[in-house]
């Protein structure tokens, strides 16, 4: 499985690199060309995790599993439907562990989950996020945006992933992320949305989490809330599971 876990990783390296080509693109003919096949590469290194994933439990008899490389960390174990929310999912990064703290409901939100059988909990964090994000992002086009490493948080049953939306009960997913747009009086910056233009002029900048929406191609924070964390770091309160960043904007914005 390590060896797998530092291809995929040595992929991921690729994907990096084809992603901070594309900025090099905007506003030519060739930007939508290297976007779309960018998307396709994201789509095809996730297939490639998740298989990797059911190919690490069913070797450990679904006993917890962790795999680390330069740029993918995964954790997977196996769980019965009722001790899902007993305890955090974690994985350890490079900076610091990331969690998962699912509410006892969850699989209410996924539409054929079958409440008797085990659940394989999939958690995994890439070095840097596997979708492009260049180009405006809520009409927010600056440059100087700064954003997290890429956590992404799945359930599988039967080896077949279960799509989770509307949950009633959020799903709290810590990214960690450090600001780095702190102004010369050392200023924290805001957490989540500001409420308008008045409150957001008053934030050295703006940490929020947001969500890779597959069906839109884009990044959204619909459904999310951003906490922040007891220790630092942030938290990604969602109704969904996706992949997960957060962006830090600056005060000022093209």
């Amino acid at each position: 499985a390590q060896v797998v876990t530092n291809l995929v990783s040595n992929l991921i390296g690729a994907q990096s690199d084809s992603l901070a080509d594309i900025t090099t693109l905007q506003g030519s003919p060739a930007e939508s060309v290297a976007e779309d096949e960018a998307s396709e590469a994201a789509d095809a290194i996730a297939r490639a995790v998740m298989q990797l994933a059911a190919a690490a439990a069913v070797g450990s008899g679904n006993e917890l599993v962790e795999l680390q490389s330069a740029n993918l960390n995964l954790t997977t174990e196996a769980r019965e439907p009722l001790e899902l929310s007993a305890r955090p999912v974690v994985c350890n990064t490079a900076d610091e562990p990331v969690e998962v703290q699912m509410p006892a409901s969850i699989l209410q939100a996924a539409p054929g989950a079958d409440a008797l059988l085990p659940v394989s909990v999939v958690l995994y964090t890439t070095a840097t996020s596997l979708h492009s994000t260049a180009g405006s992002i809520d009409g927010r086009t600056s440059s100087n945006r700064s954003l997290s490493q890429s956590v992404s948080f799945s359930l599988m049953q039967g080896g077949v992933e279960l799509s989770i939306s509307g949950a009633a009960q959020p799903i709290n997913i810590s990214v960690p992320y450090r600001p780095v747009l702190i102004n010369a009086d050392g200023e924290a910056p805001c957490v989540g949305t500001p409420a308008n233009a008045t409150a957001a002029a008053l934030c050295p900048s703006t940490v929020e989490c947001y969500f890779w929406n597959a069906t839109l191609a884009e990044w959204s924070r619909e459904g999310c809330t951003t906490l922040a964390g007891p220790e630092g770091g942030y938290t990604c309160s969602c109704d969904h599971l996706t992949e997960f960043v957060i962006f830090e904007f600056p005060r000022t914005v093209a």
